[in-house]
């Protein structure tokens, strides 16, 4: 949520940003803003760009090859729709991840040449589990909660060994 005041905080589960965090109004203005604020949702993006012309993301890509964000929507579009757009591998530039690990968990890298991307998606185009970072999960990886289980009666059963 955008409002006119000048201080960028939470409330009630929304996210609240100020005037100059508002998304450019176009479609790549709006993917941006999600992919930097909000992170990836693959069922959304999906939807999105099965609902555009390849030739519109094409032309977005088009405009600025080298932005971090454009080389995620790239990627992104090219992973879903398993549809590789018409235009060149990039030859240069550092690679950036396709998930932001400060708001979601990331799964083992990939680099993608093509897009100078590092796919650190969880999963498969099939079945990626996609879990969002919360203090509440964060708190309970803090907690080492393995290796709590690991000693426990019920840890022992998992590894198969038998207990009396």
């Amino acid at each position: 949520m955008i409002i006119n005041i000048h201080k960028k905080y939470s409330a009630d589960n929304w996210q609240v940003y100020t005037p100059r965090h508002a998304p450019a109004d176009s479609l790549a203005g709006h993917i941006t803003f999600a992919l930097k604020y909000e992170g990836v949702d693959l069922y959304v993006l999906k939807r999105v760009f099965e609902a555009v012309s390849a030739n519109e993301i094409r032309n977005i890509i088009k405009a600025e090859p080298i932005g971090q964000y454009i080389r995620r929507i790239w990627f992104f579009y090219e992973w879903l729709m398993n549809q590789k757009l018409d235009l060149p591998d990039l030859a240069t530039g550092n690679y950036l991840d396709a998930i932001d690990e400060n708001l979601q968990y990331p799964g083992l890298s990939e680099n993608s040449p093509r897009h100078r991307v590092r796919n650190n998606l969880p999963g498969a185009q099939d079945f990626c589990p996609l879990i969002r970072k919360t203090n509440k999960l964060e708190g309970y990886i803090a907690e080492k909660l393995d290796e709590k289980i690991e000693g426990s009666y019920f840890g022992k059963m998992a590894g198969g060994r038998k207990t009396d």
